[in-house]
């Protein structure tokens, strides 16, 4: 008997604060759908940048694999020091959480409730 098991994926991102540290985490959704069956949900962190306010930001991700697709990543690799690279920043134009927290200094430079679409990476 065939199964007709079908897998959705679609990224979202959390901006938000560590100490003096902006940190923008990024998330991969995953629901499998099967007729007759419930839904089945995942969500993995992806990585993180985190950027102090003199602009200088760090990769924390798991890794990532050469495939077809941009955003092909090995799903239990650790969290580790990555090189940013255009998976990352493909992961990073997800629609953002409503939801964050920024740091005093952005908010203080006219950071309020809109990004207006662009994504808040230094």
């Amino acid at each position: 008997m065939l199964h007709n098991m079908r897998n959705e994926e679609d990224g979202f991102t959390l901006l938000t604060t560590c100490g003096e540290f902006q940190v923008l985490r990024m998330f991969l959704l995953i629901v499998g759908m099967e007729k007759g069956y419930k839904a089945q949900t995942s969500i993995i962190e992806i990585g993180q940048y985190w950027w102090n306010m003199q602009g200088r930001k760090v990769v924390v991700g798991i890794q990532r694999v050469l495939g077809h697709y941009v955003d092909t990543f090995s799903y239990y690799s650790p969290m580790a020091i990555r090189n940013d690279n255009e998976a990352y920043q493909h992961i990073a134009y997800s629609p953002i959480y409503p939801k964050f927290k920024v740091t005093d200094i952005l908010r203080r430079n006219g950071l309020k409730n809109n990004f207006y679409g662009i994504v808040p990476l230094p």
